[in-house]
């Protein structure tokens, strides 16, 4: 039976996984949690260990396909780190703001939301051709959700016989809103625009067709994410399955906005910069952990011919909860090839190298008002 040993009291689990040419191998997960300060010395420990999440959480139980708080983190191999945001934008000083911008920075990667308050397109008269925005409300918390970035399905459009590719739902974003997908006073008036905007590319008019804008974990229903899924129709029922279809590929896995997803990966000693995502507003720098886990492998079922080896290690998520002023690391090595039936892992040592903090990245000139 295959043993873990930790020289930290970090959660572990293992997981196999399986390529789409049917090879297996063995994950193993490590998530340790911290605590997520204004201070750029490398991160502390958190009082509480978070678990490894083995299930999706939604945010409402209810509506399990609706915007998801977390995603289970129980998948086996991901190529690039996912930066994730799990919150809300608070305005500054707690007063009641129309918009805030919120920005995220952590190593090469970086993103800035602007985040309005409730608006609506409105035929001010119902004689005039074009819809005018009614709104912003001011708001003093806004939650970063998917569902409340643009996008979503227009129930009022239909179909169009005339244009068989006529979608009546917006692809990059079926949970979102303020898609309109006819130009109809059903279709466009009163319909709520999102909350959630790039400011490199906002809405100008109800056809505008922004990308969404959002910060945690990306709809897998929604491209571009859901085409690395693969294709499971008859053909895959009929001669692969239940193996994974041959155009699967492991980018399905990474679950952040692509702009939040690392090429090559984080190293574990990054800056991070987060602003207006606590209440009250304002900006944290803080430094991600500045260490390093090394997993070395010893296998082989008989003592004669038992062999250490080292698994290489990916930091492949990290995920910042500013409510609770925690931030969470996941580190996955792969262990290639190992099959479940056939299982020669007899143990995995945990031990930590410390690594010096990385220089600060360059500036970037965001989009102001």
């Amino acid at each position: 039976m295959m043993r873990i040993k930790n020289a930290r009291l970090f959660p572990t689990a293992p997981t196999f996984g399986r390529t789409p040419q049917g090879d297996w191998f063995l994950s193993v997960i490590l998530k340790a949690t911290f605590r997520l300060e204004n201070r750029l010395t490398p991160a502390r420990l958190a009082e509480k260990q978070l678990p490894i999440l083995t299930t999706d959480e939604p945010y409402d139980p209810k509506k399990p396909e609706g915007a998801l708080r977390f995603e289970s983190e129980l998948v086996p191999f991901k190529p690039r780190t996912d930066v994730l945001l799990v919150g809300q934008a608070h305005a500054p000083f707690g007063r009641p703001q129309k918009y805030v911008d919120v920005t995220m920075l952590v190593g090469p990667v970086g993103k800035q939301i602007r985040v309005f308050g409730e608006r609506r397109w409105s035929f001010k008269d119902l004689r005039d051709p074009m819809p005018l925005v009614a709104g912003p409300v001011e708001f003093v918390e806004m939650p970063l959700t998917w569902d409340r970035a643009f996008g979503g399905i227009d129930e009022q459009a239909g179909t169009r016989p005339d244009v068989p590719a006529f979608r009546p739902w917006y692809s990059a974003n079926f949970i979102g809103k303020g898609f309109s997908g006819a130009r109809t006073i059903e279709s466009i008036d009163e319909r709520p625009l999102p909350n959630l905007e790039d400011p490199r590319d906002p809405i100008r008019s109800w056809d505008t067709r922004p990308r969404p804008a959002g910060c945690g974990y990306f709809p897998r229903n929604s491209e571009p994410r859901v085409r690395y899924g693969g294709t499971y129709d008859e053909k895959w029922k009929a001669e692969r399955a239940p193996l994974l279809p041959l155009d699967f590929c492991f980018d399905y896995y990474n679950a952040a906005d692509p702009e939040l997803q690392v090429q090559g990966y984080l190293q574990g000693n990054e800056r991070g910069m987060l602003e207006n995502v606590t209440p009250g507003g304002g900006r944290i720098d803080f430094l991600l952990p500045c260490i390093r886990p090394r997993f070395r492998v010893t296998r082989g079922t008989e003592p004669a011919k038992r062999y250490v080896t080292e698994a290489s290690a990916a930091l492949d998520t990290v995920v910042l909860i500013p409510e609770f002023k925690t931030f969470t690391v996941i580190w996955r090595a792969v262990i290639a090839p190992c099959v479940p039936e056939d299982n020669d892992v007899e143990e995995v040592w945990i031990a930590y190298e410390k690594l010096q903090p990385a220089p600060p990245p360059e500036q970037r000139g965001w989009v102001r008002a």
